[in-house]
């Protein structure tokens, strides 16, 4: 097998130009894409902590709400105690019942917003995600011919 010094500088050639072609033409929106993908995901993560972060404050909002309906019902339990023996039963239901209304509202305000944060967590998350398929969708024809591909199989299915 003969290699001729005319076949390598051709081939040295062909390689500076595909490599070139490569640079001035691919490298640079591939390696935008690479990143704009990087900066989705610490997004996405920062949203997971963030939401992680709502839920403890959610939590600790709650167990003071309860903390001030136990502390409640305990102080009005204690006034009911000194009051005459003919009011006290009279007063200890009330306490109790206030107390309990006091801890239900604030189990109810604890629902409530652990449920506002959830809805607002899954609708962030919806259009973070429906960003990241048309920014995939845009970038790439093949998948979202595949993606199309799986919408009507699952609609048929």
């Amino acid at each position: 097998m003969d290699i001729s010094i005319s076949a390598v500088i051709a081939q040295i050639i062909n390689f500076g130009i595909i490599f070139f072609l490569f640079s001035k033409f691919a490298a640079k929106p591939l390696s935008n894409a690479i990143e704009e993908r990087r900066e989705l995901l610490k997004k996405l993560k920062h949203a997971d902590e963030v939401y992680n972060q709502k839920i403890k404050e959610a939590e600790l909002k709650a167990e003071e709400i309860i903390a001030v309906g136990t502390t409640t019902k305990e102080s009005m339990i204690h006034d009911a105690t000194t009051i005459a023996s003919k009011k006290q039963k009279e007063m200890i239901t009330e306490a109790e019942s206030k107390a309990e209304k006091i801890i239900q509202d604030g189990e109810a305000r604890a629902a409530s917003l652990q449920s506002d944060l959830q809805k607002d967590f899954e609708l962030w998350l919806k259009k973070t995600s429906l960003m990241v398929v048309k920014k995939l969708l845009a970038t790439d024809k093949d998948i979202e011919s595949k993606y199309l591909d799986a919408i009507i199989k699952d609609l048929k299915d």
